[in-house]
């Protein structure tokens, strides 16, 4: 096994560390047994050094998604569910676990229905919290405005008949179902986790709004809804940042240089 290169992909959010887990943790513990690190957004690289591990053996390669033409005609989704042609859907996309905080999203619903707007939540997933969601959605008056699809296999065609998309996680790494909403060609209001200020160009492409706050996101979201304008114009600038940043092309080419980089050094180290 001389030859062999041995590298660790963070695939979850890792927090800054403590004075204390700075010098104690089991990532610098790994470093003793790696090689070399992929962190898929620039937080988590920083967070990485902080934990002890040199910078030099650690590369950013942000997760990347495809391209996706929509494959029915505009319109099937309200057709679908029996919305009216003129209301605003918003879309979410994950499991229904207490780390999505769901409930943010469906409070967020019934803030916006108070102040006069057609506004529709689809969630596209499952989990163990449906059936609360559910309850909790008709606490809020709003079981009409919110709809469970379960599980799918057209999100990207969700995504193409969405107006804006929600994410309110309360810890992520470089989010795929933000990425294919800026490949979709459709802004975002988020919550802060992970990379959501590295996906997100705050106030051009999205909102990010800190983590708890309610009124923030609520009012970010009626600020796009009342604004054809502003959503398309956000729309149009996060396709392109996508295409620079987040496309799957894009990451397939970096992973390709950093093997052909570490096995060029494994096979001169061996030899």
């Amino acid at each position: 096994c001389r030859g062999v290169r041995w590298i660790w992909q963070q695939d979850q959010q890792i927090a800054d560390p403590t004075p204390l887990t700075s010098r104690f943790s089991r990532i610098r513990v790994l470093a003793a047994a790696f090689d070399h690190f992929v962190a898929v957004y620039d937080g988590g690289k920083r967070s990485l050094v902080l934990r002890g591990i040199p910078e030099t053996r650690v590369t950013v390669i942000y997760n990347g998604v495809a391209d996706h033409a929509a494959r029915r005609p505009p319109g099937w989704l309200r057709r679908e569910l029996g919305l009216p042609d003129a209301a605003l859907v918003g879309i979410t996309v994950g499991s229904l676990i207490p780390r999505k905080r769901m409930a943010f999203q469906v409070e967020a619903v019934s803030g916006v229905r108070s102040s006069g707007e057609c506004f529709h939540l689809v969630i596209a997933g499952d989990g163990p919290e449906r059936d609360s969601l559910k309850a909790y959605a008709h606490g809020q008056g709003v079981a009409d405005r919110v709809h469970f699809l379960g599980l799918r296999n057209d999100v990207r065609d969700l995504l193409a008949e969405s107006d804006v998309l929600l994410h309110t996680s309360a810890a992520e790494t470089c989010t795929y179902a933000v990425s294919e909403a800026m490949a979709a060609g459709i802004p975002a209001v988020v919550t802060e986790a992970g990379a959501a200020r590295e996906q997100i160009l705050d106030g051009q492409t999205g909102y990010v709004v800190a983590a708890d706050d309610r009124s923030g996101f609520r009012g970010r979201l009626l600020q796009l809804l009342r604004d054809p304008g502003l959503r398309k114009r956000m729309g149009e600038a996060a396709r392109p940042r996508w295409h620079e940043r987040y496309r799957v092309e894009e990451a397939a080419r970096r992973y390709h240089r950093l093997y052909r980089t570490l096995a060029a050094g494994a096979a001169a180290g061996a030899s």
